[in-house]
């Protein structure tokens, strides 16, 4: 299978593609085109590729002699990337969905329709929102508030909708959709660990993902040491917090990042080259250049670990802040990735278990704030989500059946498909290579890995379509 899953995945993932990472942003001429793609694609197989209101494209394959009426097993998962993003995110689920159709078709069989989906918009950091394309599809996100979205150039996510709105219904209609099954690489080390350990790959079979409240925080007379030390104390709090059965982590990032991402490095101004010598000799991660001091190292963004906090690398914002705090005596360093007018701003994503944790974990940060909380500004929420455990639990009795090893386990990032109101939906992770990385160049995966995620979606959908 791993031939045929290059057959559609390399062309995908080449669109975008740069030296620096896959660029691929949500409703930007990139994705229009990797869109298009796989539109070629699904009529490559023999399907008539649709597209809904959000511009979200999919192909409905009804095998011979199946009831064309029958709700449809979907899958699929999105094609938009980060600034500099990896291959791997998203883009792998889609090329799954196509090859496990045509694996189907080259069979002849099927039980119900098979619908693979290409969803739009699902990373954040173009509006500031994620999920963008599969909450417009459920009806979560409505034209209203598409108009209220604005980019970091004025254009709201209506006005880029324009180009590319089709007339079909939505892919994930309670009537016409069975259910939805998703494959992602795990956003995590967790899996690699596992193989490790067993000696064979290890496939992830997830019954939950984590809720995410995101803030922007205007901080307006707050002094840059100040500041720092309200980073810290987020991260404390989240710490302290961040169990392995109710898993919580909070991530602060400058406002022209998207929420959750850009952490791998940090740049402080300092007052003449002399003192950023002093800051840059004082953390491990530091160099001057000029009166700048660059923070870089270890890239870590999301993970599905359990507990959130196990992740690999360094948060170079955390370092940045540490330096600060602990050279209280260097005056007149700037921040400028935090800066706006008026004063200090960041962002703040919140990843929590369950609702009751993470408004426990909000009122916490409105006493810290005090009377500054009331000027906190809501960029988005996505509610924690059980996805189906009677799918979960056929998922590992195919598993077994299979002699595939599984490890049930949950997500600390958010997913397309826990968006839609359907009864039946379901996660597969398959191992990250780069020490549990995504959204990054180095995002990796074994052919072990992907060969044995492959086999287990195959074999999942063939039971999960039975009548």
């Amino acid at each position: 299978m791993l031939r045929l899953f290059e057959s559609f995945f390399n062309p995908l993932a080449a669109v975008g593609q740069g030296e620096q990472g896959r660029n691929c942003l949500a409703y930007q001429p990139e994705e229009d085109a990797v869109q298009q793609l796989f539109r070629r694609q699904l009529q490559q197989l023999g399907v008539t590729p649709q597209v809904d209101a959000w511009g979200n494209s999919y192909g409905t394959w009804v095998p011979p002699g199946c009831d064309a009426q029958q709700p449809a097993m979907a899958m699929g998962s999105h094609l938009d990337s980060v600034p500099n993003g990896g291959r791997y995110d998203g883009v792998l689920g889609v090329a799954a969905g196509l090859t496990v159709l045509k694996q189907l078709q080259q069979q002849g069989e099927g039980s119900r329709p098979l619908r693979v989906i290409a969803w739009r918009g699902e990373e954040s950091a173009r509006f500031r929102s994620s999920c963008l394309g599969s909450k417009g599809a459920c009806g979560v996100l409505t034209p209203a508030k598409a108009q209220q979205m604005v980019d970091a150039h004025g254009e709201t996510l209506w006005q880029a909708l324009q180009g590319c709105r089709g007339t079909d219904p939505s892919p994930v209609q309670a009537a016409t959709t069975h259910g939805l099954l998703e494959i992602h690489i795990e956003q995590g080390p967790i899996l690699a660990h596992q193989r490790q350990q067993q000696g064979q790959p290890v496939v992830g079979v997830v019954h939950g993902i984590a809720g995410s409240l995101r803030q922007r925080w205007p901080l307006a007379g707050l002094a840059l040491p100040g500041f720092a030390a309200l980073i810290l104390a987020i991260q404390q709090l989240a710490e302290s917090l961040d169990q392995p059965q109710r898993p919580l982590r909070m991530t602060v990032t400058p406002c022209h990042c998207a929420p959750n991402v850009g952490r791998d490095d940090a740049t402080l101004l300092c007052v003449d080259p002399a003192q950023a010598q002093r800051l840059a000799a004082a953390s491990p991660y530091g160099t001057a250049q000029g009166a700048e001091v660059r923070l870089t190292g270890p890239h870590r963004f999301h993970t599905g670990g359990q507990p959130m906090s196990m992740r690999w690398g360094v948060d170079q914002v955390l370092e940045a802040a540490q330096l600060l705090v602990a050279n209280p005596q260097e005056q007149g360093v700037r921040w400028p990735a935090f800066e706006r007018p008026g004063g200090m701003q960041l962002q703040l994503d919140i990843r929590g278990a369950d609702s009751a944790r993470m408004a426990e974990v909000d009122h916490a940060l409105a006493e810290r704030l005090g009377h500054r909380a009331d000027a906190r500004e809501m960029l988005g929420e996505t509610m924690p989500d059980r996805l189906s455990q009677t799918w979960a639990t056929q998922i590992q009795q195919v598993a077994h059946a299979q002699q595939i090893p599984t490890l049930n386990m949950a997500s600390g990032a958010g997913h397309d498909v826990q968006i839609p109101d359907l009864h039946n939906r379901g996660l597969l992770f398959i191992a990250s290579e780069a020490a549990g990385v995504s959204h990054h160049p180095s995002e990796a995966i074994c052919p072990a890995d992907l060969e044995q995620g492959l086999q287990l979606l195959l074999a999942s959908v063939q039971a999960l379509s039975a009548p």
